[in-house]
C-alpha cells in the first residue's frame, strides 16, 4: 500500500528539490563545551562546506532544548551514572 503523500513526494524528487537538515549542532557539544563530544568540532566545517557548495532549496536547523529539571539530565536521576542508560520513572522507558 502506498502512502497518501507518495505521488507528491515523487513529483518533488523529480523536480530536484534539495533540503539540508542540520539537527542539534550546539557549542555545548564542541570542544570546550559543557557536553563536549570527542571530535565534535569536526562537523562544523563539513556543515559549512555543504551550505556553501550545494544549492539548497531549503535549509532547516533545529536545536534541542530542555528545562533545567528535565529527566534527560543525569543529575535529575538519583543513583544514575553519567552516560549510562536509565529507566525513566513512571514510564518504564529506557
Amino acid at each position: 500500500k502506498k502512502l497518501d503523500f507518495y505521488p507528491d513526494y515523487l513529483a518533488m524528487v523529480d523536480q530536484g528539490k534539495r533540503a539540508l537538515i542540520i539537527v542539534d549542532v550546539q557549542y555545548d557539544f564542541c570542544e570546550g563545551g559543557s557536553l563536549a563530544v570527542p571530535n565534535g568540532n569536526e562537523v562544523i566545517p563539513i556543515i559549512n562546506n555543504l551550505r556553501k557548495d550545494v544549492k539548497w532549496d531549503t535549509i532547516v536547523t533545529s536545536q534541542d532544548w530542555h528545562p533545567q529539571n528535565h529527566c534527560s539530565f543525569q543529575s535529575n536521576n538519583e543513583g544514575s551514572k553519567l552516560f549510562e542508560p536509565i529507566v525513566l520513572k513512571k514510564t518504564g522507558v529506557t
